[in-house]
C-alpha cells in the first residue's frame, strides 16, 4: 500500500469521534476489556465491540482472548504519522470535554475494573 493510502486509511478510521475516545481510554490503560470500554463510555456494548474491530483491522489496536472476553492495547506502529497521531491525542486529548470524562472514568475504574 501507497503511503499516502495507508495515511487516508488511518484517518478514516479515526473519523468517528468514539473511535478516538476509544483510542484515547486504551492509550491510557495500556490494556482494557471491553466491559471496561462499555462501562467507561456509557456506549452499548454492541457499539463498542464494532467500532473496536474497525480499529483493529486498520491496524491501530491489538486484540487478545482472555477467557470469554476480548482485551485491546494499542497496536505497536512502524509508521511515523500514525506514532505522530497516538502522541498528539496523548497530549491534547484532555482538551475534549468528553475525552476528560472518559478518562475521570477511567480512573475511577481503576483498581475496580473488572478485567472480566
Amino acid at each position: 500500500m501507497e503511503k499516502l493510502d495507508h495515511w487516508a486509511a488511518n484517518y478514516k478510521a479515526l473519523s468517528e469521534p468514539l473511535r478516538i475516545r476509544l483510542l484515547s481510554i486504551i492509550s491510557t490503560a495500556k490494556d482494557i476489556c471491553v466491559c471496561d470500554l462499555v462501562a467507561i463510555t456509557g456506549v452499548s456494548q454492541s457499539m463498542v465491540s464494532r467500532h473496536l474491530a474497525y480499529l483493529r483491522n486498520s491496524g491501530w489496536l491489538h486484540a487478545r482472548r482472555e477467557k470469554l472476553w476480548m482485551h485491546y492495547s494499542i497496536a505497536k506502529q512502524d509508521d511515523e504519522m500514525a506514532q505522530a497521531i497516538l502522541k498528539a491525542l496523548q497530549q491534547h486529548g484532555p482538551l475534549s470535554k468528553q475525552i476528560n470524562i472518559d478518562l475521570a472514568n477511567l480512573s475511577k475504574l481503576g483498581e475496580s475494573a473488572s478485567g472480566c
